[in-house]
């Protein structure tokens, strides 16, 4: 009987522990968990950029941008759907980001997609990046991501991005 009791407290005690504090609760609770931004560079070259990211936890997100070229190839789109691993809390600082690419290009430049040819392709790629959260939750998000396009030429891709958003 003594054995039952003793195992009892110290899972009870045990559960105490692995309890979220009150303090904790309200520090989630003010932690802003989905963001919109715009890439500010690619106007520059005639083409835009814009991409929506969901925190997942304090350190990943998810997220999902769409590309569009404006200029030459009136019709080269991407949409690139990615997860980041932030290693500081809170979704800021430092990232790896893993992605892939699905789109269609009549541009032979653009992206290094040269076997495009106005077919739809696809490809998987990863980078890193760093996050700077500024006051009312503005922040400044500069990446670079490298892949492949899995084609018949194996293409590789080379996506740059300085993009300023909020976090709501």
């Amino acid at each position: 009987m003594k054995q039952i009791f003793t195992i009892a407290a110290s899972m009870m005690v045990a559960s105490m522990y692995s309890q979220t504090t009150k303090q904790e609760k309200i520090a989630d609770s003010y932690f802003p968990k989905n963001e919109i931004k715009v890439n500010i560079i690619y106007p520059i070259w005639g083409m835009g950029e814009i991409s929506y990211e969901r925190s997942l936890s304090k350190h990943s997100s998810v997220g999902i941008s769409a590309f569009m070229d404006f200029k030459e190839a009136k019709n080269s789109f991407f949409v690139t759907p990615y997860y980041r691993y932030y290693f500081a809390e809170t979704g800021k600082g430092f990232y790896l980001e893993g992605q892939s690419i699905i789109g269609k290009s009549n541009d032979k430049n653009l992206f290094s997609a040269e076997s495009a040819n106005g077919k739809m392709i696809f490809g998987i790629g990863g980078g890193g990046g760093y996050k700077l959260v500024m006051k009312n939750n503005w922040f400044f998000d500069a990446n670079v991501t490298v892949g492949s396009f899995l084609n018949e030429n194996k293409d590789l891709y080379f996506k740059p991005g300085l993009s300023f958003g909020k976090r709501f």
